[in-house]
């Protein structure tokens, strides 16, 4: 069961698996819960439902669409685009940015910010 061919509103498990040997690297998985074939998404009421789930690093196709690999970037790695500090950033899949959280802007002046403490 992946998302491609699930229902809109069906129900998932989702774990992250960290690397052992390089906690940097996650494997984000989702498990798709219903009856006994890939494409039976039902849940029954008063049912228990059993899964035995296994993580591993190693061995995964590289086509399976129920895992994501994370392996991020360090912000401050290959990263020439500083920004001010904001109330929240949005970034692309992959992408960085850096910024010093005891400074901020305001009306175009750099300021210290006297409550964050490095």
């Amino acid at each position: 069961r992946t998302k491609a061919n699930a229902p809109k509103g069906s129900s998932f498990l989702n774990f992250v698996a960290v690397n052992t040997t390089d906690p940097k690297k996650k494997l984000d998985y989702r498990v798709y819960i219903g009856g006994k074939t890939s494409s039976d998404f039902s849940l029954n009421n008063n049912t228990e439902y059993s899964y035995a789930v296994s993580f591993s690093h190693t061995g995964i196709p590289t086509n399976d669409k129920r895992v994501t690999y994370i392996d991020p970037v360090p912000a401050s790695e290959n990263n020439d685009n500083p920004v001010p500090t904001a109330n929240c950033f949005m970034v692309a899949p992959g992408g960085g940015f850096c910024f010093d959280p005891l400074a901020y802007q305001s009306d175009g002046t750099e300021k210290t910010n006297e409550t964050l403490k490095g």
